[in-house]
């Protein structure tokens, strides 16, 4: 399709604007590859989280490191909660850009650091500045949604393939964490004669796949400086008060009105009635009113919260269950590794086979409610 082409400053190709001589192709790609390195940095942990445990608490097992690898991998989700709100006023005022780099080159020195724990305090503290330096999410969608400038199209597809990208990251990121932790051990043939990194990665058995995730997070920040532009000044235009009243009036003047500039669907029109700070009745500016007060927004956030508790547990559990040798499966690390990459796989090739259409066919609201229901299944 012609959004994927190489766009000129100024120039318009099937209805998208321009993103100051960058291409949309270039913006997308670089915010699908940031998602993808925020699902290594969360993910690539599960295959090997049990046996970093084991090995840094020599009193425990298999069959009671559930607790201990619990609290190792929720103090990255705890870190989050911790900065999620700071990093997006944060967002608001320098750009979203600059979280998204800032985050990157983070996540990239913590997972360093967090390899190289040698004590299962050390881990949860490292793991847990992740978290506080983890704004990659909310801003990868942020930035999606933005760069189509208004046009629905264009937000779905960016959407759709950042949003999706998440999936090629748990096909990944497991196989890196599995196949990649404790090499020596595994690989014994291919560190003979080599002492240094027999010694490094022998003292450090878990530092080789959270460098490949820092390696990934700073191509990532990398090709976010070259191919992104900041999104924040037009969002701010388009908040406007008197913009929107000056567009407004433009719009009304004009004759014969397209499909365009027609009133927003249904679904649009619920989060577009929620109180915001604009110009009122008697044309003053009205205060702001708090999230939390706003029916749809709150109902939303109530949504995510629940499914995103649904996954965690599952995606958290299952290592666990698969390490355990009573009742569970005894597998090792490369084990878990393939288990989940191919969970992974399929996850990747239904998202981007029947997210688009579904969206299209059923709607933001109800494709949810499909979503629900197969999960139930």
């Amino acid at each position: 399709q012609d959004w994927h082409l190489q766009i000129g400053e100024g120039s318009l190709v099937e209805g998208v604007p321009s993103m100051q001589g960058q291409s949309y192709v270039g913006a997308v790609g670089a915010l699908c590859l940031c998602s993808l390195a925020n699902a290594f940095v969360i993910v690539s942990i599960f295959p090997y989280a049990g046996y970093m445990v084991l090995g840094l608490l020599p009193d425990t097992t298999p069959e009671n490191v559930g607790g201990y690898a619990g609290i190792l991998a929720s103090s990255f989700m705890l870190g989050r909660c911790g900065t999620a709100y700071l990093w997006g006023e944060i967002a608001d005022k320098k750009g979203r850009v600059f979280v998204l780099k800032c985050s990157l080159l983070l996540s990239m020195v913590f997972s360093i650091l967090f390899g190289m724990s040698t004590s299962f305090s050390m881990a949860i503290v490292w793991r847990l500045c992740l978290g506080l330096s983890s704004a990659i999410t909310s801003t990868t969608k942020t930035l999606a949604s933005e760069i189509g400038h208004g046009d629905e199209e264009i937000e779905k597809q960016a959407m759709g393939l950042v949003v999706g990208m998440r999936s090629w990251g748990f096909l990944l990121g497991p196989a890196i964490g599995g196949l990649l932790s404790q090499p020596v051990q595994q690989y014994p043939k291919h560190f003979e004669g080599n002492e240094f990194l027999s010694n490094l990665f022998g003292s450090y058995p878990y530092l080789l796949p959270n460098i490949a995730v820092a390696v990934t997070c700073l191509v990532a920040a990398s090709l976010a400086s070259f191919s992104i532009s900041e999104t924040l000044e037009d969002n701010h235009q388009s908040k406007d008060p008197h913009r929107q009243l000056e567009d407004s009036t433009d719009n009304d003047d004009d004759e014969g009105d397209t499909e365009d500039n027609a009133a927003p669907s249904n679904e649009q029109t619920k989060l577009l009635s929620a109180p915001q700070k604009g110009l009122g009745a008697n044309g003053r500016n009205e205060p702001e009113v708090p999230i939390w007060s706003r029916k749809p927004t709150r109902a939303h956030m109530i949504f995510n919260w629940i499914f995103s508790f649904v996954v965690t547990v599952i995606d958290d559990g299952f290592p666990l269950f698969t390490i355990s040798s009573v009742g569970g499966l005894a597998y090792e690390e490369k084990d878990i590794g393939q288990v989940l990459s191919l969970a992974g796989l399929i996850f990747a090739l239904g998202q981007y086979a029947t997210y688009h259409a579904i969206i299209h066919r059923f709607g933001v609201y109800r494709s949810v409610t499909v979503g629900c229901a197969l999960g139930l299944v």
